[in-house]
């Protein structure tokens, strides 16, 4: 780069990138944005891009923050509540489309199997066909090959297993505890213990 002098640094001014630095107003500014977005779409990605704050940052914010990760899951359940008005909507009330109103039979079905899922849920039934030999012919076959095979061959002859070796020794027995509230007596007792004078 003849002639052109080296930037140093980033795009930022030559500082480096990390987590935006912002005042508490602006903080708070951007979280609100965040749990606001979040609140009406049900997602994550979305709401932080809206809210011009980084990925990391914000989980970040969400684990250090016990205030923050209750607003989050507020949030959660406030946009759940806006899935299931839609539900709502499109299964009982329709929808416009193409100059008349258009019924959802998938979302009936899932307000359906909400309200009533004992009534209404998936039912799953399987049968399974077992093909070949019951276990009572696998166990007559073995016995049967068993006996055909006739006597088993001598085992081949190696190295015999050593006993294990077996050292006896007395233990001398020990000596009566002394009495406790006399130290006379327990000098006593460890002098037979440890045969001093």
């Amino acid at each position: 780069m003849a002639g052109k002098k080296a930037i140093r640094g980033t795009a930022t001014g030559g500082r480096k990138r990390g987590p935006p630095r912002m005042g508490a107003k602006e903080m708070a500014r951007r979280r609100a944005r965040f749990l606001e977005v979040l609140s009406q779409t049900f997602h994550v990605k979305k709401s932080y891009t809206a809210a011009r704050i980084p990925r990391a940052v914000l989980y970040e914010w969400r684990r250090d923050d016990r205030d923050f990760a209750a607003a989050w899951a507020l949030a959660l359940e406030i946009a759940a509540d806006v899935v299931e008005d839609e539900i709502v909507r499109r299964a009982i009330h329709g929808v416009p489309k193409d100059a008349k109103l258009v019924w959802s039979d998938r979302m009936l079905e899932l307000l359906a199997k909400r309200a009533k899922p004992h009534l209404y849920r998936d039912r799953v039934a399987q049968e399974i066909e077992l093909r070949g030999p019951t276990y009572g012919e696998l166990v007559a076959a073995a016995i049967k090959a068993k006996a055909d095979a006739g006597p088993r061959p001598a085992p081949v002859p190696g190295p015999v297993p050593r006993e294990p070796l077996m050292i006896e020794h007395e233990v001398p027995a020990l000596p009566a505890p002394p009495p406790a509230d006399s130290e006379a007596a327990g000098q006593a007792g460890l002098r037979a213990i440890f045969d001093f004078e």
